[in-house]
């Protein structure tokens, strides 16, 4: 946003600048007619400036006052956000783990310019829910949330009715994984990245052909071998689906995909859209997208707009698996 304060200041200073050189201007044509001695003139330039300097003074006040409280802000949304450690009473039993997220009408955000305002939405498993709106709308909240980057100012966040501040991180992270748009890769190489999730490294080649990148890694002059920095020729395209087989590989039971899937062609698209279809039967599968492709393979839609949601849409189709 544009300062309109800081324009004023800086206006005014150029107003005076300019009349102290009108000034020097004068000063001189009075000192060439012998109107006036050098020394008188200097005299009066000397406290001119001192004048000047107190009002620069003045006015950098109104810039150090709202840098103080922009950081004054920032602080108080941290302070906000702190909470004590608490012991934790819940582990997951993955025997009866469903996957049912809940948020209970969550303020997140700052309080006077909340990111999520009053937001209560159900996440069903089984099923593939897209949470969709316009950039802004609060949509990054929900996967924030989600993997607990932050912590919101009221409401609750629950998965299987068990608030998930309450479960132990090692726990949680065991049951939920995240893709994003610009997902980060180890320095060394496709294997070896993979393979940080799962050893087996046939697995590793069945999720890449159930991808549909296996044929284009092989191709590669070291194929899995090929290291992922930044002078290799790897396509962002596959680099994002090589994220995607990172949780397939995973294989957590809360899947979420965070305008995951807008970078991919159509073909590409379509498969890993196949992929979660199938997926679907035996996980809960969170979508944040606006992509229509995307809007079409979706169970249930729920629709975000200044940072509250304004409908939710179950999807009926006749070829539902």
């Amino acid at each position: 946003m544009y300062n309109f304060n800081n324009f004023n200041n800086y206006a005014f200073l150029l107003v005076i600048e300019i009349f102290r050189l009108l000034s020097v201007l004068y000063a001189i044509y009075l000192i060439t007619n012998g109107n006036m001695e050098i020394g008188i003139i200097l005299i009066i330039y000397n406290y001119y400036q001192k004048i000047i300097d107190n009002f620069s003074t003045i006015l950098t006040i109104n810039v150090d006052t709202t840098n103080l409280k922009v950081s004054l802000e920032r602080f108080n949304h941290l302070i906000e956000f702190s909470k004590p450690k608490e012991e934790l009473n819940y582990t997951i039993n993955n025997d009866i783990f469903i996957g049912e997220i809940k948020f209970e009408n969550i303020l997140y955000g700052f309080r006077h310019d909340p990111i999520l305002n009053g937001v209560s939405l159900n996440i069903k498993p089984h099923s593939i829910t897209v949470i969709t709106g316009k950039a802004s709308s609060g949509k990054s909240g929900i996967s924030n949330l989600l993997l607990k980057f932050n912590r919101q100012h009221e409401g609750n966040i629950l998965i299987d009715n068990i608030n998930i501040n309450d479960i132990s991180d090692d726990d949680y992270f065991k049951i939920i994984s995240l893709v994003r748009e610009q997902p980060i890769f180890f320095n060394t190489s496709i294997k070896n990245n993979l393979t940080l999730i799962d050893p087996d490294f046939d697995n590793i080649i069945n999720v890449c052909k159930l991808l549909g990148v296996h044929e284009e890694i092989t191709s590669l002059p070291n194929g899995y071998d090929t290291v992922m920095d930044e002078n290799c020729t790897i396509s962002t395209s596959t680099k994002q689906i090589l994220a995607i087989a990172r949780v397939l590989l995973k294989n957590s039971k809360i899947l979420v995909f965070d305008e995951a899937l807008g970078i991919l062609d159509e073909t590409a698209q379509n498969r890993v859209l196949k992929v979660f279809q199938d997926l679907k039967k035996s996980h809960t599968i969170l979508l944040i997208s606006h992509d229509k492709n995307v809007l079409k393979e979706a169970d249930e839609i729920i629709l975000l707009d200044k940072n509250k949601v304004v409908e939710t849409r179950y999807i009926k189709r006749t070829n539902r698996q």
